[in-house]
């Protein structure tokens, strides 16, 4: 499969964040977004999407979002390894060092695997279960790319054949960035960047592996390295060299965007890491939803 496909992450922090996906969705201006099943706003978000699905002239396709960095345990976790608990309910407080470890200690593994397949259970649930109709192919993400993280990838196919819908996955993401398309951009790239598109790649190897055994389609991505800085210029610099690069491997390039900037009046009664917590009330946001609007079509 190849094209390019404009994709929105994080959709269901607030409703002012889902404001501006429906905005772009109306507009025509997204091929898929992904949605995040674990945050108090989740209910009306989804009841703003399916009042609005008929608005839509292009049907955007729909991704479980999973998330264990920020938000509620929606299976009730208890393991400190995991999750702690706060005054209005049980939040995930993970890293991706914590996790990416217990993917090589035997004794972790097997508990942490799962623990996360009966929480990744619930959200895949949560959110297939909530879809407009029409809109029901099984689609995977992860906020901070954490499925890719072995033991995490594997809880991942776990809930989905315990949920039994082995054959309805369609698509699950690899976080496989190209980095020498993306040369022009290197000087205003964070170098905290460089190292987790290394990971990423690194990762993405046993993930392809997995996802082609099974036969569920998967491409690249275009996010991580330029990830909050995915502006109007920032893409027109770019798409052409990730384009060429996409089609020359015969890969469907996912370029990623995050256009729903959360207000710092709605609050985020969930715990958030300090990053996350800046990063969903950004103005860079704000740059990325102009970007979209203005620029993808």
């Amino acid at each position: 499969m190849t094209g390019v496909e404009f994709h929105a992450d994080d959709y269901g922090l607030s409703m002012n964040n889902a404001q501006r996906f429906i905005e772009l969705m109306q507009a025509g201006r997204l091929d898929s977004i992904s949605i995040i099943p674990n945050m108090s706003a989740y209910g009306p978000c989804m009841e703003q999407l399916k009042e609005a699905w008929s608005t839509f002239p292009k049907k955007p396709l729909f991704s479980v979002h999973l998330n264990i960095a920020d938000g509620r345990s929606l299976a009730g976790l208890t393991d400190p390894m995991l999750v702690h608990a706060g005054a209005e309910g049980t939040f995930f407080h993970t890293s991706w060092g914590r996790l990416f470890l217990c993917s090589y200690l035997p004794g972790k593994r097997g508990r942490i695997r799962r623990a996360l397949a009966r929480e990744f259970a619930e959200q895949i649930r949560r959110v297939y279960e909530d879809l407009p109709e029409g809109a029901r192919a099984l689609r995977l993400d992860s906020h901070t790319h954490t499925h890719m993280i072995p033991v995490v990838f594997d809880a991942m196919l776990d809930a989905v054949r315990e949920l039994g819908l082995a054959d309805s996955l369609s698509f699950v993401r690899v976080s496989k960035e190209p980095l020498w398309p993306l040369r022009k951009a290197w000087s205003k790239v964070p170098p905290v960047n460089f190292i987790k598109n290394l990971l990423l790649n690194l990762l993405s190897g046993r993930t392809e592996r997995k996802l082609d055994g099974l036969g569920v389609t998967h491409g690249l991505l275009w996010g991580v390295l330029t990830g909050g800085r995915m502006d109007a210029e920032t893409v027109r610099l770019l798409l052409p060299a990730m384009r060429a690069d996409a089609e020359a491997k015969g890969k469907q390039l996912e370029i990623l965007f995050h256009p729903g900037i959360v207000l710092p009046e709605e609050g985020l009664p969930e715990e958030f890491t300090p990053g996350d917590r800046q990063a969903v009330c950004s103005a860079d946001r704000d740059k990325e939803y102009e970007a979209v609007m203005g620029f993808c079509k």
